[in-house]
């Protein structure tokens, strides 16, 4: 049994795992996925979205493309602007301030974003109520949820709303998320993190492999990291990283308040949050399906606290996104499909 395990990890590692995974695993499941695991999903998108045209700026290619960097766009810079205000006229800076420093953000057992080591904290709730109802309707009215549906195949459920604010990281070793590491949750998912402040090479700037991956979710690299625990697990450091990708082939995300990127955070080796010498503000919004882990952890009515305008409940589609959850969790059947068969680089 155990020679048969390790015959399956070699397997693993080789090149004919990855066309095996590449022209027969992937495509059979990414069917199975939208068809099947996500059926309520795909009808509505069917009924209401693959018709759809949207500005090619939006656009995310399942075969092409899983991220896209979006400029000049003025109902993300009028957002940006709004959000950055309420942010000033609330103190919520200062207030973050305040809890990281006096170690109040309490990130569970993850100890290497938690307590002294905190890093980043959510000031969403911060924020006034009329505002927090306005970014919930733009997850829901802008181009980039249908750019979500389409590249899923499947109408998206919104998973996170995040404005998040990470302060300098006086430790000057990066951790957690300041590695490289996919956002282990699923199969696809397309998150839009839009600057609120001005993000350059002295706030954190959002990195990331340019390339597509053909295999999604089935392509691992093994983490070199001694400490495997919550917030450093399957975590990269650089050392490690620049083995498999050279720095051409790694963009980074930098911009004026108001440029956003689209990327697929699940299938994306990424990391960002490493404040040098100032801070940052981050608006996030998740877009996911009903299998992911992290939603089958949430209440299906989390954003609804937020909202109190029926005509959104009305809406058979946007009251799907708000709160879907499967009967049937899969979740962790899945991330153990996904293990099973990744491909080793």
């Amino acid at each position: 049994m155990i020679i048969l395990i390790n015959q399956l990890k070699n397997l693993k590692k080789k090149l004919i795992w990855y066309k095996i995974v590449n022209l027969i695993i992937y495509p059979i499941f990414n069917f199975f996925w939208k068809n099947i695991i996500n059926f309520e999903g795909r009808v509505l998108y069917l009924l209401h979205h693959s018709k759809i045209n949207i500005n090619s700026k939006y656009s995310i290619n399942e075969s092409m493309n899983d991220k896209i960097i979006i400029e000049n766009d003025d109902i993300f810079l009028k957002l940006s602007n709004k959000i950055k205000s309420n942010i000033y006229k609330n103190n919520l800076i200062d207030k973050s301030n305040y809890e990281l420093e006096s170690n109040l953000v309490s990130k569970s057992n993850n100890k290497f974003k938690s307590g002294s080591n905190a890093y980043v904290n959510d000031i969403f709730d911060g924020l006034d109520n009329d505002l927090k109802q306005e970014i919930i309707k733009f997850s829901l009215s802008h181009e980039i949820y249908i750019s979500a549906s389409q590249y899923f195949g499947t109408v998206p459920v919104i998973a996170k709303i995040n404005l998040l604010h990470n302060t300098i990281n006086k430790q000057q070793k990066p951790r957690a998320s300041m590695l490289w590491h996919k956002d282990d949750f699923g199969f696809k998912s397309l998150d839009l993190f839009l600057a609120i402040s001005d993000i350059s090479e002295a706030n954190g700037p959002f990195e990331y492999v340019k390339q597509k991956c053909p295999i999604g979710v089935f392509y691992k690299i093994d983490s070199n990291l001694k400490q495997q625990e919550t917030g450093q697990r399957n975590k990269i450091d650089s050392s490690q990283f620049k083995k498999y990708f050279k720095e051409e082939s790694l963009g980074k995300f930098t911009g004026k308040s108001g440029t956003g990127i689209l990327v697929d955070s699940f299938t994306v080796y990424h990391r960002g949050g490493n404040c040098l010498s100032d801070y940052r503000l981050m608006l996030r919004i998740s877009y996911q399906t009903p299998d992911s882990h992290g939603l089958s952890k949430k209440n299906s009515r989390f954003l609804y606290k937020y909202i109190n305008d029926n005509q959104i409940y009305a809406n058979m589609v946007h009251k799907y996104s708000l709160s879907k959850r499967n009967f049937f969790n899969w979740s962790i059947p899945l991330l153990k499909f996904y293990r099973l068969f990744h491909y080793k680089a």
